[in-house]
């Protein structure tokens, strides 16, 4: 009955179907099918009455699914059939991820985890993340302490299922000392990871409760309905911890954690204009049981993965253009006056609803006004911070000459695989379609930062001047030009240890410039946790003691500073430059700027940081922050010893470039830093 003529055809859509069998005689016969395809169940909700005391009963409560079984697995081989089962007399190993599976009609759902804390008193305690996610997609798994207090050293093994999770790499260390050497990688194929750390300076080494120890990046491998554990075990590396006494930690707590891959579902489209022209970098939200964001690539289509059988919202938005008036002119202005006089009205619903830039579903004289205001520059975003309205393509507008209200998302009750999921774009205040991608920028949702730290050296030494990125997050690539003061430094070359193999066009190197790009040779992105070195320059220093230069990442007449994402979005990117000081060889200041070492960690910084002060001096010390303006946001006066000193800046100063001194009691400048804050 479907027109096939094979003997076996495949299907998943319900109903009846007809076979009929022709002979060589013309003899048929016919016999039909009734197909009942069962939906897959949507995960149930799941919790637990965690932190439970050692010897207390663990609750597991899970959502009622009608007509559904359900079947509970957890540490220490634990299963159970229940909706909600307990646990009695909970030990320290009881601690760990609980999932349940219901099961309807023979089908299964994605999995639901909870995690148990057990209550451990002043155990030293290192956790897992329990995370659920889709097969292509990536995982953080995230190990947080609690009392880990003067430690000097730690010791473990992580094991996982290397046919559900692939190793990436460790980063987002809490410890400056732990870096990607601490980790060994040689079984990760057979999901073995070994870690090793110890504090060289034998002081021991303290971490806030909840501070994040490290974090585990892998790939989700496997199947819909898979899962994988990630847990410390004591095999290759046993597990060891050691105080600041040199006491090996005998009771200590391992939480270990879980990643979950829930059953998907595929939503996709394309967000483009009423002509029809693909809208890139537009931001694709879903709200559902796991929410997730993606942004449009170049022909504006999008592919948004998730969890079967569940109800979700997908909504376009887009507010990252950097040239606020990209297709609104004063041509718009006169059109839209026009469309209000009655003398010649907009000829589309679509028309309509971008000339109502201050979205009250009318429009009037204000827009023209607050469309005038975005050409002149006195506003760079229209009210709410809009500058786009989307409306699904296939939506019918009940009176195409006043299309208010009109729905701006998509909604699903039972999620499935689905194209054609479109929307039409509405550049607000363009009216005639005017907007010309091929000029657009976008800010980037993390702002992506070049840095070049200060640096002191010493004199007649080569300097390695380093190139260190914030927020280089599925970067395909990038351009930009290094500038400095060739009558201070000479360029020698790019250090051979790079982790990016830079090309550098030195045709202008002798007066100062140096032209820089990169891109991925494979056609992918990459990305570094913050505070990587990209590379490194090595510069011979051409001046004595004292002085000092600048040296920065900019844009020149020829090369705009730009990086492009896995999209190819171009992103707005931001630099920092830095200062080179040289100093004194023998050892001795030269100058008082020689005399304190301030550094900053981290730095850039997001939160806080801490600003550690040392060198040989002794006295009263004032520091002062400035911003960019030169106002002065933030001093502190304190007494020195000579020891180093730490001075905490947090979130009392706003995002932004900020210069640090360290004065005497006499005013005089001691030492400076140049300090970053993103947003």
């Amino acid at each position: 009955s479907t027109g096939t003529t094979a003997d076996t055809i495949i299907t998943s859509t319900a109903g009846t179907y007809t076979v009929t069998v022709s002979n060589a005689n013309g003899c048929t016969a016919s016999a039909s099918q009734n197909l009942v395809v069962n939906t897959i169940p949507a995960a149930p909700q799941v919790g637990s009455n965690s932190p439970v005391n050692a010897g207390s009963t663990i609750n597991l409560t899970a959502s009622s699914v009608t007509g559904a079984t359900y079947l509970w697995t957890g540490p220490n081989g634990f299963s159970s059939t229940l909706q909600n089962p307990t646990i009695n007399n909970a030990s320290i190993s009881s601690g760990g991820t609980y999932s349940v599976v219901v099961t309807v009609n023979g089908c299964s759902s994605s999995p639901a985890s909870t995690t148990v804390l057990i209550n451990t008193g002043n155990l030293l305690n290192l956790s897992m993340d329990t995370l659920s996610s889709f097969s292509g997609s990536q995982v953080l798994v995230t190990i947080k302490v609690r009392r880990f207090s003067q430690l000097i050293s730690a010791q473990t093994t992580i094991q996982f299922n290397s046919s559900v999770l692939n190793f990436v790499r460790a980063e987002q260390f809490g410890l400056g000392s732990i870096s990607a050497s601490n980790f060994g990688i040689t079984q990760i194929s057979a999901g073995i990871l070994t870690f090793n750390w110890n504090d060289a300076s034998l002081n021991g080494v303290s971490l806030p409760d909840g501070s994040v120890l490290f974090a585990l990046r892998f790939n989700v491998v496997g199947s819909g309905g898979q899962f994988s554990t990630v847990s410390f075990t004591n095999t290759p590396t046993i597990q060891e911890f050691v105080d600041v006494n040199f006491n090996t930690i005998v009771n200590y707590f391992l939480n270990p954690g879980r990643v979950d891959i829930l059953q998907s579902a595929t939503l996709s489209g394309r967000i483009k204009s009423e002509t029809g022209s693909g809208i890139r970098s537009v931001t694709i939200a879903s709200q559902g049981p796991v929410n997730a964001t993606q942004t449009t690539g170049i022909n504006g289509n999008y592919s948004q993965i998730v969890q079967a059988a569940s109800s979700y919202v997908i909504t376009p938005s887009k507010t990252n253009d950097t040239i606020a008036a990209n297709g609104v002119t004063t041509l718009d202005i006169l059109l839209i006056q026009r469309h209000i006089q009655g003398t010649q009205l907009l000829s589309s619903p679509y028309k309509i609803i971008a000339a109502d830039v201050n979205n009250s579903s009318t429009v009037t004289s204000l827009d023209v006004n607050l469309i005038n205001s975005l050409i002149l520059g006195n506003i760079r975003r229209f009210p709410n911070n809009r500058l786009w309205a989307f409306v699904p393509h296939d939506y019918v507008f009940t009176n195409p000459r006043n299309p208010f209200p009109f729905p701006s998302s998509r909604s699903y009750t039972s999620t499935s695989n689905q194209s054609n999921q479109d929307f039409i774009g509405m550049r607000l205040g363009d009216v005639n379609n005017s907007y010309n991608p091929s000029i657009a920028r976008i800010d980037a949702a993390d702002s992506l930062y070049f840095i070049i730290p200060d640096l002191n050296v010493n004199e007649g030494d080569t300097a390695l001047v380093p190139l260190m990125v914030k927020g280089f997050n599925r970067i395909s690539g990038f351009q930009m030009a290094l500038l400095w003061d060739s009558t201070a430094l000479e360029y020698i070359g790019i250090d051979d240890q790079a982790a990016l193999s830079v090309n550098a066009g030195t045709a202008n190197a002798t007066g100062g410039e140096l032209i820089i790009n990169w891109y991925d040779a494979g056609g992918a992105s990459q990305t570094f946790p913050d505070s990587s070195v990209l590379c490194s320059f090595r510069f011979k220093t051409l001046t004595g003691p004292g002085s000092e230069t600048s040296i920065s990442v900019a844009s020149t007449s020829a090369l705009p500073l730009e990086a492009y994402d896995d999209s190819l979005n171009v992103l707005s990117v931001s630099a920092s430059s830095g200062t080179l000081r040289i100093i004194s060889s023998t050892g001795f200041p030269g100058l008082l700027s020689d005399v304190l070492v301030i550094k900053a960690r981290p730095n850039p910084f997001a939160g806080k940081t801490d600003l550690v002060v040392s060198g040989p001096y002794e006295g009263e010390l004032k520091l002062e922050l400035f911003d960019a303006l030169g106002r002065r946001v933030k001093d502190v006066s304190f007494g020195y010893t000579g020891a180093p000193q730490t001075v905490e800046i947090g979130n009392e100063v706003a995002s932004g470039v900020y210069l640090l001194k360290i004065l005497d009691a006499e005013n005089r400048l001691l030492s400076s830093l140049k300090l970053l804050k993103s947003r």
